[in-house]
């Protein structure tokens, strides 16, 4: 796929007609803005009428300065934004098209790594069509850069790949220190949070006043018919859900007030009255504090089931680490090696057998590190099963085998240490690639050691990264 390519789809799909000049234009200034490029002379860098028409004919390759500073911090942390604003707005509101055409010329581009097409193909959607565009745009800038330096791989003269493995820091930025932080084994909350989210629940819902008066129009022809009370009955919260909300109000202790369980008026149809469920109808304040004792609990299920696995990791510690590339060529087939004090590692042998049946029936992505704008997200990932899972029962799982393949790291012990092995299948210039998953810590240790082979590197890179608690 070529930058025109790119431009043809997404000219057509502009709510109003615009020309070659005048969409470049707008395109490259995601880039040219952020920095305010100067040509070499010192003045404004613009592409005329003449550039851009022989770059789409492909008489002219895009400027240089422009390939070389796509990768520049600013432009990058702002792509998505300008294209949101300046490209997205313009088009026509169903961008299903526009992705689906784009992605047709992705998949049939042999130059583009199947890692890196599945990570395209991940935003290849209405929903995310502004961070779609801005990754399709970063390739093609760099299409015949990236080209030229594939074909001329086999030559001397091409500058070798400087590779090295970076942490990432809790605030996702590239550190030459690991930072290793508290593990919190979650989805939408740590266990501290649930608390103060629960907490809060409890006294909007203490202060939530609701209406007394209501009378359904059902209610209204029972009445006039005599079949007084038939029709619907009082909503309630039930006794086994009471005593949850009161047993956790003593927890925290928070005192609940006489009426914490008052609805008003708010009534359900009585079974067999009406198709499917049951309808609760009433005045709307009672429907929303309904729904708010309807989160509480749910809140109060999701803390119960998180504070065993949150206290078996209370002092565990995880490192994310990415493989960087900051040369300018790119690089293929490398294997990457991490040497780990064996002792230090949290591994099942320190778990209880509930806790890895909770972790991997309800919490298998909760290792993963998810893409950044600082790093991609490793997508390599072939021993990993994205289906569903069907856990089986009792003494028929291997549970230590299940919390293991969470972890796609081929591993290994010498002496006192214990090895992890990784393999990326390409990573372009100036790029960086997240390891798959996190590694666990039941202590913090001073220092990790690795070495990186690779295709086009006849020597071995070895290196050290220090480790500190974040």
């Amino acid at each position: 796929m070529t930058f025109a390519d790119y431009v043809n789809v997404l000219k057509k799909h502009f709510k109003k007609k615009i020309s070659n000049e005048e969409l470049c234009g707008i395109i490259f200034n995601s880039i040219i803005t952020p920095l305010d490029l100067k040509n070499q002379r010192g003045n404004d860098f613009i592409l005329d009428k003449s550039d851009i028409s022989c770059i789409m004919n492909g008489k002219k390759k895009i400027p240089t300065a422009l390939q070389e500073h796509i990768w520049d911090k600013p432009v990058l942390d702002g792509l998505k934004e300008y294209f949101e604003i300046n490209i997205v707005a313009e088009l026509v509101p169903d961008t299903s098209d526009l992705c689906h055409q784009l992605m047709n010329l992705i998949e049939a581009d042999e130059n583009i790594s199947p890692a890196h097409k599945a990570t395209l193909r991940l935003s290849a959607n209405p929903k995310m069509t502004a961070l779609f565009l801005s990754e399709t745009f970063v390739y093609v800038v760099n299409q015949n850069r990236t080209s030229e330096i594939i074909k001329s791989s086999n030559s001397t003269t091409v500058e070798k790949p400087i590779l090295k493995i970076c942490g990432i820091a809790a605030t996702n930025e590239l550190s030459d220190k690991i930072e290793a932080v508290r593990f919190h084994p979650k989805h939408e909350y740590t266990l501290a949070e649930y608390e103060v989210r629960i907490r809060q629940l409890y006294e909007e819902i203490a202060n939530f006043q609701v209406e007394d008066k209501y009378c359904s129009k059902l209610e209204k022809v029972c009445q006039r018919f005599g079949y007084i009370g038939t029709a619907s009955a009082p909503a309630k919260i039930n006794e086994n859900d009471r005593l949850d909300i009161k047993t956790f109000a003593e927890e925290i202790r928070f005192t609940l007030p006489e009426n914490f369980f008052d609805l008003g008026n708010l009534r359900r149809d009585l079974p067999g009255l009406t198709f499917g469920s049951p309808r609760i109808y009433g005045d709307e304040r009672g429907k929303i504090k309904y729904k708010k004792i309807d989160s509480l609990l749910k809140s109060i299920e999701s803390y119960r089931e998180l504070k065993p696995i949150d206290s078996a990791f209370e002092n565990t510690f995880c490192i994310r680490l990415a493989l960087r590339n900051a040369g300018q060529t790119f690089d293929e087939d490398i294997n990457v090696r991490l040497m780990i004090d064996k002792n230090s590692l949290l591994t099942s042998n320190y778990l209880d057998d509930y806790i890895i049946r909770d972790i991997v029936d309800k919490f298998d992505d909760i290792f993963e590190i998810k893409r950044d704008k600082n790093y991609f997200e490793h997508d390599n990932i072939t021993n990993i099963s994205k289906l569903p899972r069907s856990p089986l029962l009792g003494k028929d799982r291997n549970l230590a085998e299940e919390w293991e393949e969470l972890f796609p790291y081929f591993m290994s012990t010498e002496g006192e240490l214990a090895v992890f092995e990784l393999d990326f299948e390409k990573i372009l210039h100036n790029t960086a690639i997240s390891f798959p998953t996190v590694i666990l810590l039941k202590k913090c240790v001073p220092l990790i050691k690795y070495e990186i082979r690779s295709k086009f590197m006849s020597e071995i890179v070895s290196g050290s990264l220090q480790v500190f608690s974040g």
